[in-house]
């Protein structure tokens, strides 16, 4: 898979150092777990390299099932086999060797978690999203050839032809999609009802639903999607450049750039935050100024609402968009801005409205006051989140203020991740 782009520069400065979080379980018992006896359970590992960092999850179902596809499960149960490390692997652009070394926590943390006589029949797939598709695809190709040698030198797991690549996004929106019916079951209902997703990485954002019936999709727009005797085929599109990390610096680069001055004033920025930096030898100076309105002319020109539009009816960008269709759920980083708002996993985009300016609203010594638990690095980027989200999903993708849509990480306690769709779609096809 072909791509083209730069890493920019703000997004590869973000994290120095490298740092693991995991849920540590003990080894499961060698005879027996969760399922029973081991010779009858299944392994799959799946490590997502995203922009801020790496992850891997473990999955497991029984082997003698006639469609283990069907019955995949989170490894650990209710607490699942899930460790992530930073910063993400494009960081290794420069040094495409170190990429190996930097994920053995992650295959490290697999290995103890996977009983060792199952290791040469359990898949391992290793995929690069957000950052590393912007990658020069030379620069890409290195570190997933590094990762790929490290790995098959280092550790006994299955590969396959491509097992370590780079992820389409559309195959990332669409992999969400199909992890978030099957965690609600969707797929096993007679009468077909599914939910539509939203997912936002730091780098781009993707949206995938079943339009109404009759709805004619163009190709590169839609994914099908087998799943016993029925078919499903969701529209599905994934946005490079519209991330949450990235939408944010190029929303502060375009100020910057319409700007003659070494002070500059932001008005996506709490009224009272300052923060400096050096840029084209110059040292600049950045003022927050909190205008909801002047924020939202930005962020909405951003989205290029308005663009060309080859094939109607468009969202944004010029990208297609059949009508919305059913109810959604957001992840990721739809999550962290709705909850900070106050929101309990339920929100239309008038309450992210009323919400966000209220927000911004406040100076920077009061928003310190008033959520002192809240990491400032994540707060002064808030009153930014607030208004991108409300003109993405009302003015992008076309919600009505008055739409409810679900925010949520999780579903009955298992997380929503492309990772679960991806092993899904592998146990489909087969290795």
């Amino acid at each position: 898979m072909q791509s083209t782009g730069v890493v920019c520069l703000f997004l590869l400065a973000v994290f120095c150092t490298q740092q693991v979080l995991a849920v540590y379980l003990p080894p499961v018992d060698s005879s027996e777990d969760k399922g029973g006896k081991k010779s009858d359970v299944g392994y799959g590992i799946v490590i997502d390299m995203g922009s801020k960092g790496s992850r891997v999850s473990i999955f497991v179902w029984p082997s003698s099932a006639a469609e283990p596809y069907a019955e995949v499960s989170f490894g650990g149960g209710d607490t699942p086999w899930y460790s992530k490390i930073t910063p993400g692997a494009a960081t290794f652009a420069a040094n495409p060797e170190g990429a190996g070394p930097y994920l053995k926590p992650l295959l490290d943390f697999a290995a103890s978690n996977v009983p060792s006589d199952k290791y040469r029949t359990t898949p391992i797939f290793i995929h690069g999203t957000d950052d590393m598709r912007q990658l020069p695809f030379g620069q890409a190709e290195q570190i997933l050839d590094a990762i790929s040698n490290y790995t098959a030198t280092n550790y006994k797991f299955l590969m396959t032809p491509n097992c370590v690549s780079l992820l389409p996004g559309i195959l990332e929106g669409s992999f969400m999609w199909v992890a978030a019916n099957y965690l609600q079951e969707n797929f096993q209902h007679d009468e077909g009802t599914t939910i539509g997703t939203l997912d936002m990485g730091s780098g781009s954002t993707q949206i995938a639903f079943i339009p109404k019936a009759g709805t004619a999709i163009p190709n590169n727009y839609y994914y099908t999607f087998a799943y016993g005797k029925d078919q499903y085929t969701p529209y599905v599109h994934s946005y490079t450049g519209y991330g949450y990390i990235n939408s944010l610096y190029t929303i502060n680069s375009t100020i910057a750039q319409s700007s003659t001055g070494n002070v500059i004033y932001n008005p996506c920025m709490l009224a009272g935050y300052n923060t400096s930096y050096t840029q084209a030898a110059k040292a600049i100076t950045m003022h927050g100024t909190g205008s909801w309105a002047q924020c939202s002319a930005l962020t909405y020109a951003f989205l290029n609402a308005s663009g060309v539009c080859d094939q109607h009816p468009c969202s944004f960008d010029g990208a297609y968009q059949p009508s919305l269709h059913g109810n959604f759920v957001a992840v990721s980083n739809y999550v962290d801005i709705e909850s900070f708002l106050g929101y309990s996993g339920y929100a239309t985009v008038q309450n992210i409205i009323d919400g966000g300016v209220k927000f911004c609203a406040l100076t920077w010594q009061e928003a310190l006051e008033q959520y002192p638990s809240v990491a400032p690095s994540d707060l002064s980027t808030y009153c930014f989140g607030a208004n991108y989200l409300s003109n993405l999903l009302g003015k992008g993708y076309g919600f009505d203020a008055s739409t409810t849509i679900n925010f949520s990480k999780t579903y009955e306690s298992s997380p929503y991740t492309w990772a679960l769709g991806a092993m899904i779609y592998e146990l489909q096809i087969g290795w």
